[in-house]
């Protein structure tokens, strides 16, 4: 019995270690999402956990509230009275709702402060903030300009805070750099905000500079009512991929040098585009992908997939027979009496098979008449054609045929089948 599953059990065996190999590879060999996903929870290469971290202690003294719903739920937010408070947000894109930016409004004119670290900022949110008169249409446009680059560097134009190492910022997807975006605000940024022509203050903080020594606005601040907006273009710096570097950790240190200090507003990616990413760096998720990211899904992914090996292996072989099919019976009695019918005309004995058949006709007659036409009677006969419809002559030509069988020792074929075909005709006509 044992030499029959031996083969099994080696196959049981070979799959175990084969499934251990991969879970131990999977396990010790991390994965990362390259995307650009800019959560406060992602530890991932362009989330945004070392950020969090790191504005949550830069006022130790002061508070730290993270913000999930849109600020219109937020009431302690929609209440303060106190200024110098910090809305901060980081995302590739913001894009606020009417009530989010209505709630920006009226927080930034107490003499608080908004920091937005965004390559992409919606007109309709800087229209509503420099230029609240005008009434703007709600749009989704970006105000900023952009251009494609492999790589920039960092500086800050207040000569006290010049970096000595200039920090480098690339984009990089798996093992290699490939092509970003990078947001700024050009001439036309100024003219179409009306910056120059309006009583509003404003600094150019901070810029970035290209290979080719272009160098473009990548950080200002917005004097609006009593308080300051911070417009910050490049918020790929404060990604856990560059913040972990030196240089880039001093560099965003002397960046929030530019805020008062304050309880701080962390507002995580509610109404903006959460995990956009460039064109370039774009990858197809399958929903078989997603499913995989849950732990619980994997789990039960492989559970099943356990489930099904082991099914094969062990009910590879059928339990029991299979069923056969049993068929209907056949009627033979056709076939049957072909059969006796061969045999009698092999036989050559004619006068039996007309015996047999006249037999057979005048029983038919006694049962179903009550005459006995044996007897060769006239009223009988005259009776069995009144009651049967059919011909007082074709009656007396079937006894006829009877009589002269009677009286010959022997019927040839001719004769049998005259016989049998008066007789037929007899059963199909009577009534």
């Amino acid at each position: 019995m044992f030499k029959k599953k031996w083969p099994i059990l080696i196959a049981f065996s070979v799959l175990i270690c084969l499934a251990a190999f991969f879970y131990y590879l999977y396990s010790k060999s991390p994965t990362y999402n390259w995307s650009q996903n800019y959560n406060q929870s992602s530890g991932s290469p362009y989330g945004n956990e070392l950020l969090f971290k790191l504005t949550k202690s830069l006022y130790p003294e002061k508070d730290f509230i993270k913000i999930e719903e849109p600020l219109r739920y937020n009431s302690d937010f929609n209440t303060l009275k106190s200024k110098n408070n910090i809305y901060f947000y980081s995302g590739y894109s913001f894009v606020p709702d009417q009530s989010t930016v209505s709630s920006l409004y009226d927080f930034i004119r107490k003499g608080n402060q908004v920091f937005i670290a965004s390559n992409e900022v919606s007109e309709y949110f800087l229209d509503s903030m420099l230029r609240p008169e005008l009434k703007s249409v709600n749009s989704s446009a970006n105000a900023l300009s952009q251009i494609q680059c492999m790589q920039y560097k960092l500086q800050l134009l207040h000569p006290g805070l010049k970096l000595n190492d200039t920090p480098i910022i690339k984009l990089k997807y798996l093992q290699t750099y490939i092509p970003m975006q990078a947001g700024y605000f050009s001439e036309e940024f100024f003219e179409n905000q009306s910056l120059n022509n309006l009583d509003y203050d404003y600094y150019k903080i901070g810029n970035l500079e290209l290979s080719d020594h272009e160098k473009y606005t990548n950080y200002i601040k917005i004097k609006v009512g009593e308080g300051w907006l911070h417009l910050y273009a490049s918020p790929l710096v404060f990604t856990n991929y560059y913040l972990r570097k030196k240089d880039v950790f001093i560099y965003a240190q002397k960046v929030f040098l530019h805020l008062e200090p304050g309880n701080i507003y962390w507002h995580v990616n509610t109404f903006a585009s959460e995990g956009v990413i460039d064109n370039e760096a774009k990858t197809n998720e399958s929903p078989f992908e997603v499913l995989l990211s849950f732990r619980s899904f994997q789990y039960a992914w492989y559970s099943f997939l356990g489930a099904i090996i082991l099914f094969s292996i062990f009910s590879f072989k059928r339990k029991q027979r299979s069923i056969l099919v049993i068929g209907k019976n056949k009627n033979t009695s056709i076939e049957f009496a072909q059969t006796i019918t061969k045999l009698y005309l092999a036989d050559g004995n004619h006068k039996n098979i007309a015996e047999q058949k006249f037999r057979y006709f005048f029983n038919f007659i006694r049962t179903k008449f009550g005459i006995n036409l044996k007897n060769n009677n006239t009223e009988d006969k005259t009776k069995l054609a009144y009651l049967s419809k059919v011909s007082l002559e074709k009656i007396d030509k079937i006894l006829f045929n009877y009589t002269k069988m009677q009286s010959l020792p022997d019927t040839n074929k001719e004769e049998l089948n005259e016989s049998v075909i008066l007789i037929n005709e007899f059963y199909r006509n009577s009534r």
